[in-house]
């Protein structure tokens, strides 16, 4: 008979307590991904609105939260665990004029 505690039990243990949680950080990264990489992480972290047309430093339209780009995209970042991404300031100016 063998012991209850030979190598195949525990590394079947193992295997299936690490399972969940390695599909819980893969589906947290998808979602993660799948919200921020439309708006490039640039989504007001209060209400949700996307800014991505917007300068990058001012005032939420929606609540009225003051924003940094780069602050809102490290915060989004860390939120669901991503590494550095998504662009923490962009090259074009501002501009007001409806398209």
């Amino acid at each position: 008979m063998q012991p209850l505690l030979s190598i195949p039990f525990i590394s079947a243990v193992v295997a299936a307590l690490a399972l969940p949680i390695m599909l819980y950080h893969y589906g947290r990264n998808l979602l993660g991904k799948r919200f921020l990489a439309p708006h490039s992480a640039f989504i007001c972290t209060i209400c949700h609105y996307k800014l991505r047309d917007l300068p990058d430093a001012g005032r939420c339209p929606e609540c009225g939260t003051e924003y940094t780009r780069n602050d809102l995209v490290a915060k989004w970042e860390k939120h669901f665990g991503l590494v550095a991404r998504y662009p923490r300031f962009t090259s074009k100016p501002y501009d007001p004029t409806p398209i």
